[in-house]
């Protein structure tokens, strides 16, 4: 196991911190923060436990649908682009990148996207753009009374 994967302890997510004597490891218990007196926050102490008392956290499966899109930049986490007209940033791992065609900035073609994200992407990109804009009280002259601030 690397260091920081997530893992269960029956209904707890933590992360292991570091293996000990083999079969041990230092597990943190992410599900549940404790306020301290001072107000800050800490999480629970690490437990020791047996590699066998911990499952590893499921991939989520996605079924996905074909979009076509036109890809506009590429970053190492997400794929920019435009579908119907929308700009997106879709996460690669929301992706099936093995069976996609549009993968390169220029590329057009289809991106397998799971069926879940685009619409929800799209409802909130069109809320966004929706939104009023943010309150500015108008610019009103200053008189010049001779102070220079």
């Amino acid at each position: 196991m690397k260091r920081k994967d997530f893992v269960m302890y029956g209904e707890r997510e933590g992360v292991v911190m570091k293996v000990v004597d083999g079969d041990k490891v230092i597990w943190q218990d992410l599900s549940v923060i404790i306020m301290e007196r001072t107000g800050t926050t800490a999480y629970n102490h690490p437990m020791i436990l047996k590699m066998s008392e911990l499952k590893q956290k499921k991939k989520r499966d996605y079924t996905y649908d074909s979009f076509e899109v036109t890809v506009s930049r590429v970053t190492e986490k997400a794929i920019g682009c435009t579908i119907d007209g929308v700009d997106l940033f879709v996460p690669k791992s929301l992706c099936n990148l093995a069976d996609s065609d549009a993968l390169n900035e220029g590329d057009t073609g289809s991106l397998l996207i799971a069926d879940w994200w685009v619409p929800k992407a799209k409802q909130e990109k069109l809320e966004q753009q929706q939104a009023p804009a943010a309150f500015m009280a108008p610019a009103v002259p200053v008189p010049d009374d001779g102070i220079p601030f």
